[in-house]
């Protein structure tokens, strides 16, 4: 695993458990990305579709049906 594909796994781990807690329904899809350390929403996007398989307002609709991968997908 690539250095930058560990370090969005944490920010996206972080993201996960902010959605669950409730947390996240306080901002936007910007500023979610901005709380877990993206510089912007197409950066977090790209990174929570490879590591959970769905898109971050997919998640959002249904929090519980999406776990975390295990094994991350390699971009391209």
């Amino acid at each position: 695993m690539r250095f930058t594909d560990f370090v969005n796994l944490h920010r996206i781990s972080h993201a996960i458990i902010l959605i669950r807690q409730g947390q996240a329904f306080n901002w936007s899809l910007e500023g979610l990305a901005n709380q877990c350390g993206f510089n912007n929403r197409n950066s977090f996007r790209e990174a929570f579709k490879r590591f959970t398989g769905h898109i971050p307002s997919d998640y959002l609709k249904n929090k519980n049906a999406v776990p975390l991968l295990r094994v991350y997908k390699k971009a391209g």
